[in-house]
């Protein structure tokens, strides 16, 4: 199965293991952290933080070892609408331009707050109208007005 991230641990809370995260989905009942697979026994919500206690996490030490590692869920579990997709999906898309001429392939998707910057090695764009015209799921292509982009040769 596949897993993607959905969260990530920030540091422990108090002495008994709890954890406060940074999660960008609902987190489910089963977890994964550095490749265990976890439970999630209980959950709060303050803010932009998610607070957790984990099944077997009951220390500080032991929510100190968790810090910084990134909460995983299998593909599977993530409840997406079908006109929403995953970004780590378009990986490998074609890049083109308006008129089909190939300009190169997503590389990598990197996201520093304002927007995902799409990287294809030699030039990269953010992902917004202003430079994408359309992803196309099918054909595997993502259009782009070119003349707003700076191609290296």
């Amino acid at each position: 199965m596949q897993r993607i991230q959905i969260g990530k641990i920030l540091r422990p809370r108090g002495l008994k293991g709890e954890l406060k995260v940074q999660a960008w989905h609902q987190l489910p009942t089963n977890i994964f952290v550095g490749g265990k697979q976890l439970t999630v026994i209980k959950i709060s919500q303050s803010g932009s933080f998610t607070f957790l206690f984990l099944d077997g996490i009951t220390t500080l030490d032991q929510a100190e070892q968790l810090r910084g590692k990134a909460i995983e869920i299998e593909k599977h579990q993530l409840a997406i609408a079908d006109d929403e997709v995953l970004t780590s999906d378009l990986i490998g898309f074609d890049v083109i331009d308006s008129s089909g001429k190939p300009l190169g392939k997503l590389r990598a998707i990197e996201n520093f707050g304002a927007s995902d910057i799409f990287d294809c090695g030699t030039f990269s764009f953010p992902y917004e109208d202003a430079f994408v015209i359309e992803t196309n799921m099918t054909s595997k292509k993502i259009v782009v007005r070119a003349e707003r982009l700076s191609i290296e040769d």
